[in-house]
């Protein structure tokens, strides 16, 4: 029937609209529904709801795919390198540790090569071992093998400074090798190298653990972009002042 308003009511004792438990409404048109009135929720509309929750994915441009692309292949090769150097540091230290144990058989220091030399003239001529060991200021075979393990660290040290490319000459090496662990440095500066060594290589276990870390983290977390690892480890490093400080206020946070 029609009201003095021009509205169309439904004929008296028409039940009012109900809503059902699929989302339907019964028993009227959806213009006679009062605004606001209440519909059941079901899995059909939570999900619609949902849909419109969900934020929209930006499709990106072919320059961002090729940044992202490379950028994961750059942190493809970073993760391991960074393996590979792990698993060096972890031969390096083993072969410290024994160098360290040949060490105290023997005086490290000025000249000592010259009396190894002259430890082994002996030998050749038949000297007894006391004699021997006497000439060499120690045991003849923990200086050798002291000396046969500082020439693996020393190739894996000059190794890995030339990852990147490029090669050693012998003389380049035989003047590295001076300059590192051997049977004429002063004992005191042995260990202090082996001591810097040591913490080097808890930098990279470090650094290794936070990239496990980090990745789990950024399964979770889109903010997170895992390919950014390399850049926010370095920052952490200045930050703990293990690195260079870099620009002013960077790491201020």
């Amino acid at each position: 029937m029609a009201t003095g308003t021009g509205e169309i009511l439904p004929p008296a004792g028409t039940p009012a609209p109900q809503a059902t438990g699929n989302g339907q409404i019964l028993g009227g048109s959806v213009e006679n529904i009062p605004t606001g009135a209440p519909l059941v929720s079901t899995p059909e509309t939570q999900r619609t709801a949902q849909s419109f929750s969900t934020p929209i994915t930006t499709k990106l441009s072919p320059g961002e795919v090729e940044y992202q692309k490379g950028a994961a292949k750059n942190f493809e090769q970073y993760e391991k390198e960074l393996n590979t150097t792990t698993s060096g540091l972890n031969r390096m230290l083993y072969v410290q540790n024994e160098a360290r144990e040949a060490l105290k058989g023997f005086q490290s220091g000025g000249g000592q090569s010259t009396y190894e030399t002259m430890a082994r003239a002996a030998q050749s001529m038949g000297a007894s071992q006391r004699l021997v060991d006497t000439i060499a200021r120690g045991n003849l075979g923990a200086i050798q093998e002291f000396q046969k393990l500082m020439v693996q660290q020393a190739t894996f040290v000059m190794t890995s400074l030339l990852k990147g490319g490029g090669r050693f000459t012998n003389a380049e090496f035989l003047k590295f090798q001076e300059n590192n662990p051997n049977v004429n440095m002063d004992p005191r500066a042995i260990e202090r190298i082996f001591d810097f060594n040591e913490k080097q290589s808890r930098i990279i276990y470090n650094e290794q653990e936070a990239l496990s870390k980090f990745k789990k983290l950024s399964e979770n977390n889109p903010n997170m972009k895992i390919h950014e690892f390399p850049a926010w480890w370095n920052k952490q490093l200045r930050k703990a002042g293990v690195l260079g400080r870099g620009m002013a206020g960077e790491g201020e946070e």
